[in-house]
């Protein structure tokens, strides 16, 4: 920590013993985040990452990327790649999450600030990305999905709600899910944040910032506006779910009629919330970060509806519904 705070006491030209360096709470990462504090009130989040992780090592590039195209996010003012360093602009402490209990009409203009912000990343055309050579995470394609389904059955059905599957039923839910992973690849792919939930989405000045964006590939956009409506993290009513759908599409046409576009969704959010219980799971068992449990009710409950009116998983939603009982969701 000495060499980081002479590090640092060097880029900003002050004595390194004058730094206050605040400690801030965890965020199921490897990182260790700071808030730097200055004279004259003047404040800066310090980053120091694992490099073991690569996508941490990204997260500088795509920063400046989203930037450049108009995403909002927060400023990077010093990478040190040989440090594993970043000193970041400060947003503030408010996030999406923070404004859970606000009736929805003050929440709606921030979702809608949201879809504002990802449409530009969204609509960035791949082809021209592509030659600009900026380095993200490999797409999302057939394994990856399979990953994610492997991580949750590992880390939540067998991990969490502690069930195994039969061999007859595995086999049920093999195809159902590469039938999913059909389905998911059927819709053209455009660059997605991949983690665009509401902890990740800061609210400064009524302006929004994206950050946790260091997972930014090529995948289905559908992905995204999953991970925000149907947010383990915050309930929203079936109507507020679909009025941030709707005003999405509106921006951003598809190609697909809504009712398409509403089973592109519906496919999207099982892959994603299958994710997220399996971060959960990974996040208590392995990091010991018992206090992401408390986020899994909300998740299989999300998981039931979305498999229920999806009606095309029947051997899931089975297994969704034995875990709500194992784990005391109703």
């Amino acid at each position: 920590m000495i060499r980081i705070l002479t590090i640092l006491g060097d880029f900003f030209g002050t004595d390194p013993e004058s730094l206050n360096m605040e400690p801030l709470p965890r965020r199921g990462s490897e990182r260790i985040f700071f808030r730097l504090s200055l004279e004259e009130e003047r404040t800066f989040i310090v980053v120091l990452y694992d490099p073991s992780r690569t996508e941490n090592s990204l997260y500088a590039e795509i920063a400046h990327f989203l930037g450049r195209i108009g995403v909002p996010v927060p400023k990077v003012f010093l990478y040190l790649e040989e440090e594993n360093l970043l000193v970041l602009e400060d947003v503030g402490n408010r996030d999406l999450y923070s404004l859970r209990d606000l009736p929805w009409e003050d929440r709606k203009p921030f979702y809608e600030k949201v879809l504002l912000a990802i449409l530009k990343l969204h609509r960035y055309p791949l082809s021209i990305f592509q030659e600009e050579n900026v380095k993200t995470a490999p797409p999302f394609d057939r394994r990856l999905y399979e990953w994610e389904r492997e991580y949750f059955i590992e880390n939540f059905l067998k991990g969490i709600a502690s069930l195994e599957v039969e061999e007859s039923s595995f086999m049920e839910l093999t195809e159902e899910f590469e039938k999913l992973t059909t389905d998911l690849l059927s819709v053209p792919p455009c660059l997605i944040h991949r983690d665009l939930q509401s902890q990740n989405i800061m609210v400064r000045d009524e302006k929004i910032y994206l950050i946790d964006f260091q997972g930014m590939r090529a995948g289905n956009p559908f992905y995204d506006i999953a991970s925000l409506i149907y947010d383990p993290y915050v309930r929203l009513s079936e109507e507020e779910r679909e009025q941030v759908l709707d005003f999405y599409l509106a921006e951003r046409p598809l190609g697909f009629s809504f009712e398409e576009s509403r089973r592109a969704l519906y496919k999207a959010s099982i892959q994603r919330l299958m994710q997220a219980l399996g971060a959960f799971g990974f996040l208590a068992r392995n990091k010991g970060l018992k206090e992401f449990l408390i986020y899994v009710p909300q998740a299989l409950r999300n998981l039931y509806h979305v498999l229920s009116l999806d009606g095309q998983m029947p051997k899931l939603k089975e297994l969704v519904l034995t875990c709500m009982s194992r784990c005391g969701v109703n």
